[in-house]
């Protein structure tokens, strides 16, 4: 895996450059698919020998050199000051597992001035580089919108898909109603900590209530309302969705699609959540969830209350969910699109 684009101008690395040439000249594709990657070395590798070439940004990798356009609040795109400054406080909060630039960041070897020089200089050659390629897919009109609004005009919309047969709606048992938090505890930017604030404001209200959130796998005084049920396998993480009541997705970043909801809809269980990014695109208001502005808690908290009290509601916008789901999300859907797009490309 190359380092991100901060300490490579080119956003190419050289190493990994002559092994894609090699395969590529192995394999002789008619298409080249590249998928998220840290720079655009498989993709300058692809147009260096002549091969249609289709990209897919499902993240912000493409205008962000830490792929989440999310600095203290969602961003309006990438400045080297502010991106050597957001790169540095990362860099500060991650003790452990530090790559060698990392290190030598923190010993001061690279100065912020650098640092900001190199971010702009790779993201440069990267915007020229997906410019020269015959698709950019994104998942969500929001992404399209975004690269569209930096200068990328051949961008594709494909939605992520999820495999529908997976997803076997039922009713909870009687009783405890489980709310559950799907996604990364630990990033800042998912908003977990609201998801606290909540949990923590309606299990006073409510005893019989059973907050839940995967990728937390230890419990502290901050989450003393929250079970953490750890990194599941899929199976089981299924299984979890299947028995909870909600799901809640109170994502701070703008979120480029939001895998979360959609299996929450597959599963036929309404959302709570901010509208953030796409995932207004996902949930509709009042129809399959309820979405509060991104940030405010109090009305994330009312929105979760609502649905707690309102079973019949509850029930109704996961069965209009899952339709959705089933017609608009599915991955038959997704690899259909896919494939009609390759075929395209190759055809050029």
């Amino acid at each position: 895996m190359s380092y991100p684009c901060f300490f490579n101008p080119a956003d190419i690395d050289p190493v990994y450059f002559v092994r894609y040439i090699r395969a590529l000249k192995r394999l002789k594709p008619d298409v080249v698919v590249a998928w998220y990657d840290y720079d655009s070395t498989l993709c300058r590798a692809a147009m260096s020998q002549h091969i249609p070439t289709i990209c897919a940004a499902h993240i912000y990798w493409p205008i962000c050199p830490l792929l989440t356009l999310y600095f203290n609040g969602p961003c309006l795109g990438p400045s080297g000051r502010k991106c050597a400054n957001h790169f540095w406080q990362m860099a500060e909060s991650e003790a452990s597992g530090l790559s060698l630039p990392l290190v030598y960041l923190l010993q001061g070897r690279i100065s912020e001035l650098a640092l900001a020089r190199i971010s702009e200089f790779a993201l440069a050659r990267r915007k020229e580089t997906l410019k020269g390629v015959d698709a950019i897919v994104v998942p969500s009109k929001f992404v399209k919108d975004k690269l569209v609004s930096h200068g990328l005009n051949n961008v594709v919309l494909i939605h992520n898909g999820v495999d529908i047969r997976f997803f076997s709606p039922r009713q909870p048992s009687d009783g405890e109603k489980l709310i559950l938090y799907l996604g990364a505890s630990s990033k800042e930017y998912k908003g977990f900590r609201h998801f606290v604030k909540a949990a923590n404001t309606l299990k006073r209200r409510h005893k019989s209530l059973r907050f839940a959130a995967t990728g937390l796998t230890t419990n502290s005084t901050n989450h003393n309302a929250v079970e953490g049920v750890g990194y599941l396998p899929r199976v089981d993480m299924i299984e979890t969705l299947a028995e909870s009541y909600l799901v809640v997705v109170p994502s701070l970043w703008e979120e480029p699609f939001g895998l979360a909801a959609v299996e929450a809809m597959a599963m036929g269980k309404p959302v709570v959540g901010y509208a953030s990014g796409a995932i207004p695109e996902i949930v509709t208001h009042r129809v399959t969830g309820l979405l509060a502005p991104p940030g405010n808690v109090g009305l994330l908290t009312q929105h979760i209350e609502d649905l707690i009290l309102d079973e019949r509601l509850a029930i109704s916008m996961g069965t209009t969910g899952r339709k959705i789901a089933e017609n608009e999300f599915s991955l038959e859907r997704a690899s259909g699109s896919y494939m009609k797009l390759i075929e395209q490309v190759a055809d050029r």
